[in-house]
């Protein structure tokens, strides 16, 4: 094959694709521009699925998945985890105080346990409350 020949099957396919599709240059651009930028989102939210930490250090966004307020005394420590600020050893320890007591009476027994400042207390005690269990003696 000599320089600057073009393979016969690459010649037919192409003009088969763009025959049915004519775009122009600017178009096929746009076309794959749209594609980058679609397949970037969807692997950088594959990525974030995965390691939710990243998309908050990267982006200074925190998904906010806290919907309703969590009751101390009944809550699993799965929804315990879930509280902003909260991992496994913070459930195990509010849980193990609970029991201990026999469950919380007000805020500040919590607030004790977790030390928080208060900026972060007022964080997250808007996703607190103390249900009946705690209110009986």
């Amino acid at each position: 094959m000599v320089t600057g020949d073009v393979c016969p099957v690459t010649l037919t396919m192409r003009s088969s694709f763009f025959n049915r599709f004519p775009l122009t240059r600017e178009e096929r651009l746009t076309l794959v521009f749209l594609v980058f930028v679609l397949c970037t989102g969807a692997a950088l939210e594959y990525v974030f699925a995965r390691h939710p930490q990243w998309r908050e250090s990267l982006t200074g966004l925190r998904e906010e998945r806290y919907v309703r307020r969590v009751d101390l005394n009944s809550a699993t420590a799965r929804q315990l985890e879930d509280l902003p600020g909260i991992g496994p050893a913070g459930a195990r320890r509010i849980i193990a105080l609970r029991e201990a007591r026999g469950g919380f009476k007000n805020m500040e027994e919590i607030r004790a346990l977790l030390g928080r400042g208060r900026h972060g207390w007022e964080k997250l005690s808007s996703y607190l409350e103390i249900g009946v269990s705690g209110s009986s003696p």
